[in-house]
């Protein structure tokens, strides 16, 4: 498990931490994506799109009337643990309107002399120590993916800087964005472009493991809005029962997106303060529902595996549903398995988490593809330049077309996968929890180093704990830091 660690900032003390998802310390893989309308293109994806010529002829459509007047002479400095596809239509719209900054200087290094970003790939659990490494050292990168798990820590941190007076976010282009943005607010100010929203994460299954053992498809399930906790516990009692060493669910932070069902995340910003609800009824509800997945061995234990996920077994049908985002669709394993059984393209289907019986809403945990502007950041234009390209690209009629088609050949998406996922997300109501954003505390890895983790993952992890004993054992601690939080407000 790793311990905390704090470096100094020019700025201030720009702290070090870790998030990971309910597993006891590694982390679950969060990216920002840019969206193709109803397909979502990952960006971290090892395999990329071409770039043809549809999709340039429709960047040149749309380049000279949504160009700002700025000038983007420097490469943009991009920190992140996976790189930008500079095919995709952002950056073939980025390349159309500034050109290519800095073109064939190898001073950033050779395999970038062609390219929009100057790249530092960093590993995922020390992006934090690289980042405020380089906002100390005065060479700050421009550009940083935006994590909820980090916010409003990044913010206050001094991690980051404000992008009012860089973004206008209150032009037209953005209104769609700007409530989002607003709920995002901390002191006043706008710390992330949100480009898009999307699904944070679904329930995959194998559509022939659930009509081998004669279960309802939860996605008919869902179109006859039937889909909801009881018919989940339903369906995980009849596959349990179906064979040996059975389980239902597996995957990082199972716990956090049913209680984004309910309508009330754990911590949020209300009135540009942090706010805990330990102790609505919502929350204690959700919390004996999720404390019934362990108790009942319906989630996959992962003691059976060191402690980790265990996606062959998903893949072998001995569990039901594996929770993992839009990217892993597209990723290397999961096109490997697919080829290998030659399954149908509609094998790998999945749901958004079933609903709360009790919800006034369909509510859901959903992701913002963000971008964030590192502290001490000189290329400020460039942010704003980029940022404006993926907006402006994800909303373009014709390159969204596009973009579905090239996500169908590449990737092997079916339409009724992607009109699906547009479905999803623009029907969900999203819900925001910034339970781990709170201190380096609550971000910390690991179960037992962060409190409001703690009191969220244990009951799914370890049979026999409760929400109850847990919240009693930290909920002191977590208002402490929350009023540390809140002060910092002035």
């Amino acid at each position: 498990m790793k311990t905390k660690r704090i470096i100094s900032s020019v700025l201030a003390a720009a702290t070090v931490i870790s998030v990971a998802g309910c597993n006891g310390g590694a982390g679950g893989r969060q990216e920002v994506t840019t969206t193709t309308g109803a397909a979502t293109t990952t960006t971290a994806a090892t395999t990329t799109l071409d770039t043809d010529k549809a999709l340039q002829d429709a960047v040149d459509n749309i380049a000279e009337d949504t160009k700002l007047e700025l000038t983007v002479d420097k490469k943009i400095k991009w920190l992140a643990w996976w790189d930008i596809d500079e095919t995709q239509a952002a950056a073939e719209l980025f390349k159309a309107q500034y050109g290519i900054p800095e073109e064939g200087d190898t001073s950033y290094g050779a395999d970038f002399a062609n390219d929009i970003f100057a790249w530092t790939n960093v590993a995922y659990g020390d992006r934090y120590d690289k980042l405020g490494q380089l906002v100390a050292s005065g060479d700050s990168p421009d550009i940083f993916p935006f994590e909820i798990g980090y916010f409003p820590i990044s913010a206050y941190m001094n991690m980051f800087q404000p992008i009012d007076g860089i973004v206008d976010t209150t032009t037209d282009d953005w209104s769609k964005f700007r409530p989002i943005m607003d709920d995002f607010m901390w002191a006043n100010k706008n710390w992330c472009a949100i480009t898009d929203i999307n699904t944070s994460t679904l329930l995959w299954y194998r559509k022939t493991i659930i009509e081998e053992v004669g279960l309802e498809d939860p996605y008919e399930l869902y179109k006859n809005g039937e889909w909801t906790w009881d018919k989940f516990l339903e369906m995980a009692d009849t596959f349990q029962q179906s064979g040996d060493s059975k389980y239902v669910i597996d995957g990082w932070n199972v716990p956090d997106g049913f209680l984004a069902t309910t309508g009330t995340p754990l911590v949020s910003i209300e009135d540009g303060k942090l706010v805990h609800h330990l102790n609505d009824p919502a929350v204690e509800k959700c919390m004996a529902f999720i404390e019934t997945l362990a108790t009942e061995d319906y989630r996959y234990p992962w003691d059976l595996n060191g402690y980790s996920t265990n996606q062959r077994a998903w893949f072998n049908g001995d569990t039901l549903f594996f929770l993992e985002g839009t990217w892993a669709f597209e990723s290397d394993a999961w096109i490997r398995y697919r080829e290998r059984f030659e399954w149908e393209p509609d094998e790998l289907f999945f749901v958004p988490y079933p609903r709360d019986p009790s919800a006034d809403q369909y509510y859901q945990a959903m992701k913002q593809d963000a971008y964030m502007l590192c502290a001490g950041a000189k290329n400020v234009d460039g942010f704003a330049a980029w940022t404006n390209c993926v907006l402006i690209a994800s909303k373009d009629e014709s390159v969204v077309a596009t973009q579905r088609e090239k996500s169908k050949r590449d990737f092997g998406w079916t339409d009724e996968h992607l009109d699906f996922l547009q479905e999803i997300k623009t029907s969900m109501v999203p819900v925001w929890d910034f339970k781990n954003g709170v201190s380096v505390t609550c971000a910390a890895d690991g179960m037992d180093d962060s409190p409001t983790r703690a009191v969220l993952c244990r009951p799914y992890t370890f049979a026999g704990e409760t929400y109850t004993q847990l919240r009693a054992e930290r909920e002191t601690m977590i208002e402490a830091q929350i009023d540390e939080a809140n002060a910092k407000l002035g």
